[in-house]
């Protein structure tokens, strides 16, 4: 297991988790946005090779707000979430 960074080779991945995931996920277009902000750090969970999750966080001064997360269906329960 290891985090990375996002990148954009890892967005149809994360668009399906979402959509798995949410009732109202988020557009690529949201994702998309949120990698650019400076102030926001969006992580990707790799498992041998696959996207397991990631997470969005976004800090300001001194306050860090959970902006969305989610884990593969295929890795929750006794994996990651």
């Amino acid at each position: 297991m290891k985090i990375v960074n996002f990148s954009e080779r890892f967005l149809d991945d994360i668009t399906e988790i979402e959509k798995q995931s949410f009732a109202n996920p988020w557009t690529k277009e949201m994702l998309l946005d949120s990698a650019k902000n400076t102030a926001v750090k969006f992580k990707v969970l790799i498992e041998n090779r696959t996207v397991a999750g990631y997470y969005i966080i976004s800090t300001v001064a001194d306050e860090t707000e959970l902006l969305d997360i989610a884990v593969d269906p295929k890795f929750r329960r006794g994996y990651f979430g």
